[in-house]
């Protein structure tokens, strides 16, 4: 039972560590003067960082619970935020960008909602709605403890698809890698600060890092502690107590050294060294144990997984089997089929040329035709001719035969008149002759 609460409060101490650093003003100002490499950062002090994580609690998934946001107050009075996300597990989490730029996005919708209040009180200041409207500038820090290389993308661009071609269409920004394990501790203890003797207990894992702290000098950590107020104190005392579970020290023990160095007599941990090499050793090799124990069931798990794929692949083989020859013998079909197919694009072939031979004869025929329906065109065009002609030569007749009418009746009224002038003379003469025998008969009488 004692083991289950230590390990319990192994992890609870081991996230609570991490978390310290920016959850405790003096650290944070520390950790941003010493390792933010902004020169504006050099000078911040603990009073100017003030903690709004609550505003953004509804974000913090529980395995980013150590995620912290804090508002920092620089000189010019410019507003500044940091987003501080702690890495400690041992693998890279290649979505840290996303999970910032949701961060960012919730940040800058607080800062317009709070400048819109302070509007309703003061009507100079500046809401998202008015032109001169600025955004506050946001530091993202991933701080990272694990072993390994961190090898997600720092550029948030980096994780979208065609980022060249639609550069100026896609939101970036890089975020500041502090990668603890880049850190050696005669870097991190130059600082002779809270912040970077934290870091480094924080950054032992294996014998490696056990064997390069044991080659530091006692007096130059107890330098830094002799100095350092109590309350930061029992935070250096919360982290090396983590690290003493992590090492799997007895509680007891660990306690012992703990109370020590609240004394401020880190020696005695120093003492304790070749303890936490053989802790550790142990701790590495149950470690080892179980993972060979957690191989040897996974092996055995996936060799059953393995058994029954094979039967499965086996029986999809019989099945792909019979498949085959169900296609053997539509192959088959389809061979008869499309011989059948050939034999009658033969026939359409043959049949083809046949049209082929007949459209030619029809374009023979055709062109005597258009021949000699050009020599009727131009037989129609004599004979439109000759008819013209006779219809000339027509009109010039009935006009002759009008005119010989036109004479013949001048004539025929010529000769009447004539004769009716014969006549009327030799009636004339009649008349006279008969009037001479009248008077000669009464001359007689």
């Amino acid at each position: 039972m004692q083991s289950n609460t230590a390990n319990v409060t192994n992890m609870q101490m081991q996230d609570s560590s991490s978390k310290i650093i920016f959850d405790e003003p003096v650290l944070c100002a520390q950790f941003l003067r010493d390792y933010s490499n902004i020169p504006m950062l050099k000078n911040v002090q603990p009073e100017d960082i003030e903690d709004v994580s609550e505003r953004f609690v509804h974000l913090f998934s529980e395995e980013r619970n150590a995620d912290t946001v804090k508002r920092v107050r620089l000189e010019n009075q410019v507003p500044f935020f940091m987003v501080s996300l702690i890495e400690h597990k041992t693998y890279v989490d290649y979505n840290v960008g996303m999970q910032i730029l949701r961060y960012m996005v919730y940040i800058w919708e607080d800062y317009e909602k709070e400048m819109d209040k302070l509007h309703e009180k003061d009507k100079t200041v500046k809401t998202k709605k008015q032109k001169d409207f600025r955004y506050p500038v946001i530091l993202p820090i991933v701080y990272y403890e694990g072993k390994r290389e961190w090898t997600a993308p720092r550029e948030f661009k980096e994780r979208i698809w065609l980022q060249e071609e639609f550069a100026q269409y896609i939101p970036n920004f890089a975020y500041e890698l502090i990668q603890l394990k880049d850190y050696s501790n005669e870097t991190l203890l130059a600082h002779k600060d809270e912040i970077s003797l934290i870091m480094m207990f924080n950054k032992l894992q294996d014998l490696e890092d056990i064997d390069e702290i044991k080659r530091i000098e006692p007096q130059d950590i107890e330098a830094i502690v002799s100095k350092t107020p109590e309350y930061l104190l029992e935070i250096v005392v919360r982290v090396i107590r983590a690290f003493l579970f992590k090492m799997n020290l007895p509680m007891e023990e660990a306690e012992d050294v703990v109370g020590k160095i609240k004394e401020r007599r880190m020696g005695y941990l120093f003492e304790n060294m070749e303890k936490l090499d053989i802790q550790l050793e142990r701790r590495l090799r149950k470690e080892a144990e179980e993972v060979l124990a957690q191989a040897q069931e996974e092996f055995k798990i996936k060799t059953e997984i393995m058994e029954r794929k094979k039967e499965e692949l086996d029986r999809e083989k019989e099945e792909l089997g019979r498949e085959k020859e169900e296609i053997g013998r539509e192959k088959e079909e389809i061979g008869r089929e499309k011989e059948e197919i050939g034999r009658e694009k033969e026939e359409i072939g043959r049949e083809k040329e046949e049209i082929g031979r007949e459209k030619e004869e029809i374009g023979r025929e055709k062109e005597e035709i258009g021949r000699e329906k050009e020599e009727i065109d131009r037989e129609k065009e004599e004979i439109d001719q000759e008819k013209e002609e006779l219809d000339r030569k027509a009109e010039d007749l009935e006009q002759k035969h009008h005119q010989f009418v036109v004479h013949i009746c001048k004539m025929v009224g010529m000769a009447k008149n004539d004769a009716c002038n014969h006549l009327t003379e030799e009636l004339q003469m009649a008349a006279d002759e008969a009037e001479k025998i009248v008077n000669a008969y009464w001359d007689e009488q």
